[in-house]
């Protein structure tokens, strides 16, 4: 059977729109975001460090961003994750 890899979702606390980035960096151009209370999971690319505070996920088909790891939960195994 095919198991995928980690995945990320919002917090259930997180009622607001967080932001996609192009970069892991707040100030970076947005690429879109994910709705408020939206329950949709993400495959996980990569991390900004060892210790992430950004995660880089499969936004769509055709855009990959950043998102700020306060917001989000993982799911998952992160081993192998690689650190961009």
């Amino acid at each position: 059977a095919w198991v995928s890899g980690p995945q990320l979702s919002l917090k259930s606390t997180t009622t607001y729109n967080l932001n996609v980035r192009a970069r892991p960096d707040a100030t970076a151009d947005r690429v879109g975001f994910i709705p408020g209370g939206s329950t949709e999971r993400y495959d996980l690319l990569a991390r900004n460090a060892a210790t992430p505070t950004w995660y880089q996920i499969r936004f769509s088909d055709t855009v990959t961003g950043w998102v700020h790891g306060d917001y989000v939960q993982t799911h998952g195994s992160l081993t192998g994750l690689p650190v961009r």
